[in-house]
């Protein structure tokens, strides 16, 4: 794997859903780099790129948008967002603003609870909720966006 490769600094992730013990029996696991992309195919592509490395949000294409100030107020912000879009034990799949960290799936709680973590390691993330085909999209600059994902 060359430095810079998907997945090649996991130890970049929050502690909370790195590896070992204590995340594998909270649910927390990996995605390989196919899963990912697949899941990506399903999600994040399904928007048009932005400068940045965000989405084009034309007016319209979205379910809500948000910002935040500070990072307590952006974890309680998309905390919410979160458990107002899934149910606590449904799985999410979070991914980072850059490949070599993984992607991650995990249980929703397990995202609201670690939210602070989430936005200290990365302002610039996406939250996918494959059963309801929401993306939420969080930005550096405090701007969160929610947003059913159209359909292929």
């Amino acid at each position: 794997m060359t430095q810079y490769s998907y997945g090649s600094h996991p130890e970049l992730l929050p502690k909370s859903l790195g590896r070992g013990p204590e995340t594998e029996s909270s649910g927390v696991r990996e995605l390989t780099l196919d899963e990912s992309r697949r899941l990506e195919a399903a999600s994040i592509n399904r928007f048009p790129p932005a400068s940045g490395g965000s989405l084009e949000w034309e007016d319209g294409s979205y379910l809500e948008q948000h910002f935040y100030e500070d990072e307590p107020d952006g974890a309680r912000l998309v905390g919410g967002l979160v458990s107002s879009h899934a149910a606590p034990d449904s799985e999410v799949v979070l991914f980072w603003g850059n490949l070599i960290m993984p992607t991650v799936a995990l249980p929703a709680s397990s995202l609201v609870r670690h939210m602070d973590e989430v936005l200290e390691v990365g302002p610039v993330f996406w939250v996918f909720f494959p059963e309801s085909h929401v993306l939420i999209e969080c930005c550096p600059d405090g701007q969160v966006t929610v947003a059913a994902v159209p359909a292929a």
